[in-house]
């Protein structure tokens, strides 16, 4: 069997019955196996991955976010198809936006993520938005082959703060990012439905 632990920093750990290592790097001879992920358990013992480790951030005030957990709070609410989160040494956590249809108004956008928000803690909340001009794809180089953001191409080509380029910066008030709204279901107004194959869908930055 396996036994599974967090380490301090909420890195998930296993040992027992594990793989013996990469292909061309020696096998792994200690206890407990680093799997990269970062996770926690519920009061039910049941284990939850947040993210990778290496892509987590750390804020101004020092609060380790993994962008993965905003981004999948982001895009399941069926307005969001594809959502960057970025917060590395700020003040308010930015976000790259993609509709599922290209056609929806800035307004439902920003309805979904003060929804994504009210359901997360304020230190991981988006403070501020930017809204695509066209979707991360493999033929642009910002996403992988199996549907994953390539992040440092990404913070490469709009910058860690966006503050330069072009479409508007949206930045929610800051009641909006310390109140804790009810949850809103994903068929609360907030979808849009896709006007066809104009965007791109892929899974929430995972």
């Amino acid at each position: 069997h396996v036994q599974v632990r967090l380490a301090e920093d909420g890195e998930v750990l296993v040992s027992g019955s594990t793989l013996l290592g990469y292909l061309g790097e020696p096998a792994f001879n200690g206890e407990w196996w680093p799997t990269g992920d970062i996770g926690e358990f519920d009061g039910d013992g049941f284990l939850y991955l947040r993210g990778r480790k290496k892509h987590q951030f750390t804020t101004s005030f020092g609060r380790n976010v993994n962008p993965e957990w905003v981004e999948a709070e982001l895009t399941q609410r069926g307005a969001i198809a594809q959502a960057f989160v970025h917060g590395e040494s700020l003040s308010r956590n930015v976000a790259l936006l993609w509709p599922f249809d290209p056609s929806c108004p800035d307004s439902v956008l920003e309805a979904a993520v003060q929804a994504a928000n009210a359901g997360l803690p304020d230190y991981a909340r988006v403070g501020q938005w930017r809204r695509l001009q066209q979707p991360f794809t493999p033929a642009n180089g910002l996403l992988t082959a199996n549907g994953r953001p390539r992040r440092d191409a990404i913070l490469a080509h709009y910058g860690p703060g966006w503050s330069g380029q072009s479409g508007q910066l949206h930045r929610l008030p800051h009641s909006g990012l310390l109140s804790r709204a009810p949850h809103r279901a994903v068929d609360d107004g907030l979808r849009c439905t896709p006007a066809g194959p104009s965007g791109v869908a892929a899974p929430g930055g995972v």
